[in-house]
């Protein structure tokens, strides 16, 4: 193999890194900025769904500090398949809910 064709593999390679942290980058972004609004809007808890086996997205969950806290099971339909979904929240406000600590 040539340098050129290596070359290209590589900067192929580092365009495809760039690019998913960027969408990385922009998820956590638009998350923060929907727990902003929620909070500034007087809501003090964020509850949501998350299909089980949606490892990304119940990582960048986790990573904004949401908590599993259950699992509904057959819960969800995807291609036609009952699926089982992960039960996530956030709290958002301490102050809000009368929560001290």
């Amino acid at each position: 193999m040539n340098l050129t064709i290596k070359k290209e593999r590589s900067q192929k390679k580092k365009d495809k890194q760039a690019r998913k942290r960027q969408e990385e980058n922009t998820d956590v972004t638009q998350t923060t900025r929907l727990l902003q609004a929620c909070e500034e809007a007087g809501f003090w808890k964020l509850v949501s769904r998350v299909f089980v086996e949606n490892v990304a997205s119940r990582g960048l969950l986790r990573s904004l500090d949401f908590r599993e806290v259950g699992v509904y099971e057959k819960h969800g339909q995807l291609d036609g398949v009952w699926r089982d979904v992960v039960i996530v929240e956030y709290v958002l406000s301490r102050r809000t809910c009368g929560i001290r600590g």
